[in-house]
């Protein structure tokens, strides 16, 4: 999974990352919102995760026609569990928030279809809770990673499908979903 985000994110960097989309060259802001669900992992090989969902809302500002700078604002949870003592089922539950501000390079398919990769810095939140133990809280920052493909429809308004790793301490967040944008 890893590889493959990575080799997303070097072709989206590549000098063929030069080609420009004429569609839109005066529009540079872009307001979105996406949704999808989410898998965590944690540094317990004994403990597993079920598959929750994620909220998302992202401001961008391109600056040139390969490059933007994004920020986004993303929420979820997940049930995970794990095991204890004498292989008691030990339950507990994951709530995120996480402030992203990452780079974002892109590759023009078409006048109007895309793909993208983005590089960041993730400031997040971390509260686990369970009947089983105590509640605790972590937060941080790390390493943000995403790929996707998105579609620009002529009055500005878009859709786009991603992939995005979020290291948050001892666990990472795989988040998979769609987002609606509109480009202003």
């Amino acid at each position: 999974m890893k590889k493959t985000l990575l080799a997303l994110l070097v072709l989206t960097l590549s000098p063929m990352a030069h080609s420009q989309d004429n569609s839109s060259t005066d529009k540079t802001h872009t307001l979105g919102y996406g949704f999808g669900w989410t898998n965590m992992r944690s540094d317990l090989a004994a403990e597993t995760s079920d598959i929750q969902g994620y909220d998302s809302y992202f401001y961008s500002y391109q600056f040139t026609p390969v490059w933007s700078i994004n920020f986004d604002h993303t929420t979820g949870d997940t049930d995970n569990i794990g095991f204890g003592e004498n292989d008691a089922a030990i339950s507990r539950q994951a709530k995120y928030n996480a402030n992203i501000i990452s780079a974002k390079g892109r590759v023009v398919l078409s006048p109007r279809w895309q793909f993208y990769g983005k590089l960041g810095a993730n400031q997040y939140q971390m509260d686990y809770t369970g009947k089983q133990q105590p509640a605790n809280h972590q937060s941080g920052l790390g390493i943000a990673l995403a790929a996707g493909v998105e579609f620009r429809a002529y009055n500005g308004f878009g859709f786009g499908f991603q992939i995005q790793h979020l290291d948050m301490g001892d666990t990472r967040v795989t988040a998979n979903g769609m987002y609606f944008s509109y480009l202003f």
